[in-house]
């Protein structure tokens, strides 16, 4: 095998890598939309409402 021929499987090798690895960190972003009404028993709305939103999964901490 040629050190050119090397060279180009090597560059392709790298190449595939970081299209992998850019497509992992793609994945990694924070996305999503909570929307709703709160409201009581009649079906009232209540304003001035806060909601929190928490997980022992989820990382941050608690959303309000």
């Amino acid at each position: 095998m040629s050190l050119k021929n090397f060279m180009g499987k090597f560059g392709l090798l790298v190449f595939l890598v970081l299209f992998v690895a850019a497509g992992f960190s793609s994945a990694q972003r924070l996305t999503g939309k909570i929307t709703g009404v709160v409201s009581d028993e009649e079906g009232a709305v209540l304003p001035g409402v806060t909601v929190e939103l928490s997980s022992p999964n989820m990382l941050g901490g608690v959303h309000t």
